[in-house]
């Protein structure tokens, strides 16, 4: 569980209702939905409010957020203090993927925009779900590597550009 927005935790919509969110997002099209729902059996559902700092940069606390609804603003202070805002995010978009994969403290701070739900799931509940279920876990994974790789091009591209 996010700690920091544990008390927007919604523990009223079940594992139906969990699926049909990630599904909704098409993040992990082609997943069949007993996989699916194996995948939503892992997360955590959280219905977060206009300006609530979903992540602060600096924390350790990794998890894995997916966006399926509203909207996100991802900004990162510079060396001397000002604040940027790298990007605005919406449904379907993911974040945290770097700090779920290094183990590392998260690279910026994400803060709603308006009234957001999300689903996170944690490091601890990635390394269980590789033993429960491999295969969700090897396409999860897989996901992320695109969903880096993408970024990682989109920024090489900035530099040169």
């Amino acid at each position: 569980m996010l700690t920091r927005i544990e008390t927007y935790y919604n523990s009223q919509i079940g594992l139906e209702g969990r699926t049909e969110l990630l599904d909704k997002t098409s993040w992990l099209a082609h997943l069949e939905w007993s996989r699916l729902q194996k995948l939503a059996s892992f997360m955590d559902l959280y219905d977060l409010p206009l300006g609530t700092t979903v992540v602060s940069e600096g924390d350790r606390q990794p998890h894995l957020i997916l966006i399926v609804k509203g909207q996100v603003r991802v900004v990162k202070k510079s060396k001397d203090g000002t604040e940027a805002e790298l990007a605005k995010l919406g449904r379907g978009h993911s974040l945290g993927e770097m700090s779920l994969v290094e183990e590392s403290a998260t690279s910026a701070t994400v803060v709603t925009t308006n009234p957001t739900q999300i689903l996170a799931m944690s490091q601890a509940n990635l390394k269980q779900l590789s033993i429960d279920d491999p295969y969700v876990a090897f396409f999860l994974a897989m996901n992320i590597a695109r969903l880096l790789s993408v970024k990682l091009r989109r920024t090489s591209s900035l530099l040169v550009d």
